[in-house]
């Protein structure tokens, strides 16, 4: 028997010794291949200029980040296109150098602003490389580009073109650099602090909760598989309390976050006490589903920095995959700055009031806001991580969910697999508006609920009290959750399901505590807080002073019946395919020639482009009731109500949005969306051989990789990107053998689980 197991462990000895040989002779090598560290044009002589760009042509900057220019070389001159106004317009072209294998340049100002751009140009042919990079801002920030092969050691130019007028509308651009392979992997070390900051972002989040889930858990004996959900649900439920405390008073809210933090801390001595500690830590369903939430964290962050054009980390997300978002996933962050330093909160930015969206994520940060502060971190960086393990909650509530419905373990990580490489969690958990928080909350509403009509029985009252508790707490994160409600009302109001008038009272009340407070903010401290409401429901897009119910009625009476009827069909057309393509079959199919733009803009606007090949599970269910397919029918019973309350939803959705065309994903619920990605992938993985599942979970893995992963982080033949982060790279792949790793466990060891 040892001598198996000894074997194995030198196979995996000798892959180790294997793979840090293969990285040394690469290292080597890319070292001897890059050359040294030079500037490749010194001095400012034989440079053409058009226009106003000259040397420190910038307003002014912080003297640190001229120092870091400096300690880099002494012959590094700086350019830039303010020359006493912003509103300046010019170009620079350097002079003829050859193209390293790793072009660097520091850049400054707004190099992605309307007409500006920094290119390099081949002197024999005059063909330009467009450098990709992003609005750096009032500072200096170096950035890398690997060239071409066919264009190194060639002569080329470094052009920079400022055709903005607008104030924020200058460019900042210095002498051409050959970097180093060492120098870009030092340049990139500090993104190994990504690990750390993940994991104390990841306890900080999950642990003031963690106990009074775990006793919740034991009180009514529900299963393990609630824990870490029920623990991101208490931990929001003290962040909105944080935020309230922050409100009134941000030196009592940094006390509260203190005092949060040490009572979490012994809270893990409480457990160990309790005797809750160990059976916590030997959960399959708590270890498991915590370490992959964290691994999915892990790697969607890291995919984020992979590509970074140099921007502010928390802005990041607004242009990595997708072009041109708006600072939406920057607000609740914006609103805890001002309250942490004791602002005025009102207005918040620009025409957006802070009473236009929910606090919840607000609190989050706030509650960890002193922490931020304690190891002198970025806010903007340490915002993002936090923000997208906040987004990840998904996970946690789609594992409680797919134990709820008994699933086995090798069908849980299919499904889970069919969500993780997805462009809409992916995107929807880095581009951290609060939407998949607010929809993981509700599902663990939705999930407390389904377990009564499971077992044939009217809900406890503790089921609905925390049920309320988590809808509330979801609504506190994102209102557009609301489209999912009616149809999970209709979910407790069946005939031997209805609950008792006290039970009624028990969860109404609930939600009017957790509600009415953030009701009231928005009614007398910063009203009238409708802008949102009026924008989907009523179809007025600009703010204006009348009230909802107003609004909506001007709308609608100046509509014709068949005028409402048309809004609605283009409603129903959209989650399908943009209605001028309606007709085109390839279109809807997406089996129609795509850039790889437009393919993520697709899944990100359209319901059935969102779900990829999900979809085949309606061919699947149609099959199985054609063919009158019993077991495999009964089978299915457990996806019935995931099904049936997501399709209501959208139905809902469509009904109640004003139109034409508003139904984007984006505008919706993202708890219909949680709903029908689990329903799919469940009606797929019980209803076919588990082979087949893998040929299509690969298949949807591999246009994933492609669309979003590659497509968004390699150079085409117009443009060069940044040169990808190699230990972010590293991350992403370490988080990905782990994820692999733990569906593994869980497929394998699925007899563990206790149902």
């Amino acid at each position: 028997m040892l001598l198996p197991s000894f074997q194995h462990r030198s196979v995996k000895l000798s892959a180790i010794v294997a793979a840090i040989i293969l990285l040394f002779v690469a290292g080597i090598t890319l070292t001897t291949l890059c050359g040294r560290d030079r500037v490749l044009v010194a001095g400012t002589t034989g440079y053409t200029i058009t226009g106003k760009f000259a040397v420190r042509g910038t307003p002014k900057i912080p003297k640190k980040f001229a120092r870091a220019v400096k300690s880099r070389s002494k012959a590094i001159t700086l350019w830039g296109s303010w020359v006493g106004a912003a509103q300046n317009t010019g170009t620079l072209i350097s002079p003829a150098f050859q193209a390293p294998p790793i072009l660097g340049a520091f850049v400054a100002g707004w190099g992605n602003a309307s007409g500006n751009y920094l290119a390099v140009q081949r002197v024999d042919s005059g063909e330009q490389l467009q450098l990709k990079l992003g609005n750096v801002g009032e500072r200096w920030k170096e950035l890398h580009w690997i060239m071409p092969r066919t264009w190194q050691g060639q002569l080329v130019q470094l052009i920079a073109v400022d055709a903005n007028q607008d104030v924020v509308g200058w460019l900042g651009i210095s002498s051409p650099l050959q970097i180093s392979f060492l120098h870009l992997l030092s340049s990139q070390l500090s993104s190994l602090g990504l690990f750390p900051l993940c994991l104390i972002s990841f306890v900080g989040f999950i642990l003031p909760g963690l106990l009074i889930a775990n006793l919740l858990i034991h009180r009514y004996r529900l299963s393990m598989a609630f824990t870490l959900i029920l623990a991101i649900a208490v931990s929001s439920f003290i962040s909105y309390l944080a935020f309230w405390v922050y409100f009134f008073n941000p030196n009592l809210g940094i006390v509260f976050s203190v005092i949060v933090l040490l009572t979490s801390m012994l809270s893990l001595v409480t457990l160990h006490r309790r005797q809750l500690l160990m059976p916590l830590l030997k959960s399959p369903d708590f270890i498991w589903s915590s370490s992959l939430m964290f691994a999915v964290s892990l790697a969607y962050t890291a995919t984020l920095y992979l590509i970074d054009p140099g921007i502010s980390p928390e802005i990041l997300a607004q242009t990595r995959f997708l072009e041109g978002f708006p600072p939406d996933n920057i607000l609740p962050k914006l609103f805890a700055d001002k309250l942490f330093h004791g602002k005025d909160p009102r207005p918040l930015l620009n025409d957006w009031l802070s009473s236009d969206r929910p606090p919840l994520q607000t609190g989050i940060f706030l509650l960890q806001y002193p922490l931020n502060r304690i190891i002198k971190l970025s806010s903007g960086w340490h915002y993002q991580v936090l923000g997208t393990i906040v987004q990840c909650a998904w996970v946690a509530a789609v594992w409680a969910l797919c134990r709820t419905m008994r699933l086995l373990g090798s069908q849980i990580a299919i499904v889970l697999s069919f969500a993780i490489f997805s462009g809409f969690f992916l995107f929807n958990s880095v581009y951290v508006w609060p939407k998949l928080l607010a929809g993981s909350l509700v599902i663990l509403g939705f999930t407390l609920l389904v377990r009564s009509l499971y077992e044939y029985r009217r809900p406890f009252t503790w089921e609905i009290a925390l049920a309320a508790g988590a809808i509330a707490l979801g609504m506190l994160a994102h209102t557009g959750v609301i489209f999912t409600l009616p149809a999970m009302l209709l979910l407790i109001l069946r005939p031997q399901g209805l609950p008792s008038f006290r039970q009624t009272v028990i969860g109404v009340v609930i939600l009017g505590l957790l509600l009415i407070p953030w009701s009231c903010y928005q009614k007398f401290y910063e009203p009238p807080a409708d802008r949102l409401a009026k924008w989907h429901i009523a179809g007025v897009t600009e703010p204006d002073s009348r009230s909802f119910s107003q609004a909506l009625w001007d709308s609608y009476r100046h509509l014709s019946p068949s005028q409402i009827v048309s809004n609605k069909w283009e409603n129903l057309k959209l989650l399908v395919v943009t209605p001028a393509n309606a007709n085109d079959l390839t279109t809807i199919l997406g089996v129609k020639p795509e850039s790889s733009v437009e393919k993520r803009l697709k899944e990100f606007t359209h319901v059935f482009r969102g779900l990829g090949i999900l979809n085949f599970g309606w061919l699947v269910l149609l099959i199985a009731l054609l063919l009158k397919m019993q077991k495999k029918l009964i089978e299915m019973n457990v996806v019935k109500p995931i099904l049936s309350v997501s399709l209501l939803s959208l139905l809902v959705w469509v009904f109640v949005s004003f139109g034409p065309a508003t139904t984007s994903i984006h505008q919706g619920s993202y708890t219909t969306m949680i709903l029908l990605f689990v329903g799919w992938a469940g009606v797929l993985a019980i209803s076919l051989p588990p082979w087949i599942c893998y040929i299509l979970l690969s298949a949807q893995t591999f246009a994933f990789i492609i669309n979003w992963l590659v497509a968004t982080s390699i150079s085409f033949t117009s443009y060069l990107i940044v040169a990808p982060n190699i230990f972010m790279l590293a991350l992403m792949l370490l988080s990905l053998f782990a994820m692999v790793r733990i569906f593994q466990l869980v497929s394998l060891k699925q007899h563990q689980f206790n149902y």
